[in-house]
C-alpha cells in the first residue's frame, strides 16, 4: 500500500512539473505573439506615415505651396469656416 502511494505521488509530481512547463511555454508563446502583433502594427503605421509624407512632397514642392493650396481651397469651398479658424488664432 505504501509502495502504491509513493508511486502515485511520484507520478502526480511528474504531472505537476510537466503542467508547469506547459504553462510556461504557453505564456512564452502568448508573449511572442503579442510582440509580433505590436511590431506589425508599428510597421504598418510607419508605412502609412511615410506614404502620406511622400504623397504630399510629390505634389507640393514646399510647405508654403501646401499652405497656399489649402488656403485657396478653404477660401473657395468653406469661407465661413476659414474665417472662424483665423479668429481663433
Amino acid at each position: 500500500m505504501i509502495s502504491q502511494n509513493t508511486t502515485i505521488i511520484s507520478k502526480l509530481n511528474t504531472l505537476i512539473t510537466e503542467q508547469k512547463a506547459i504553462g510556461d511555454r504557453i505564456a512564452k508563446l502568448e508573449k511572442n505573439f503579442e510582440t509580433a502583433n505590436n511590431e506589425q502594427d508599428f510597421i504598418k503605421d510607419i508605412i502609412k506615415l511615410i506614404a502620406k509624407k511622400l504623397l504630399v512632397e510629390s505634389i507640393y514642392l514646399t510647405h508654403e505651396d501646401l499652405r497656399e493650396t489649402t488656403r485657396e481651397f478653404m477660401s473657395s469651398k468653406y469661407p465661413d469656416f476659414l474665417k472662424k479658424f483665423k479668429k481663433n488664432q
